[in-house]
């Protein structure tokens, strides 16, 4: 299971726990264990989720978690 998956799977529990944003915010970054590309690509495929079902409110909390995540995060730019 590749980094983005994990990232995914927490992402979803997460949303459908509805963990508290800052909570769900930390832990998301700490699974992606500081790979900005494993978020933006878990982000992507729950975009493309949406297309398909766009009532689906775990997975519009999911983005939002992952968006909070993509803020907070600080990224090595190399």
């Amino acid at each position: 299971m590749t980094t983005a998956d994990q990232v995914l799977e927490r992402a979803i529990a997460l949303a459908e726990e509805n963990s508290a944003s800052a909570d769900a915010v930390a832990e998301l970054l700490d699974c992606c264990s500081g790979r900005r590309v494993s978020m933006v690509l878990a982000r992507q495929r729950i975009e493309e989720a949406l297309r398909t079902s766009p009532g689906d409110l775990v997975m519009a909390r999911a983005v939002n978690l992952l968006d909070g995540a993509l803020e907070r995060g600080s990224w090595d730019v190399a």
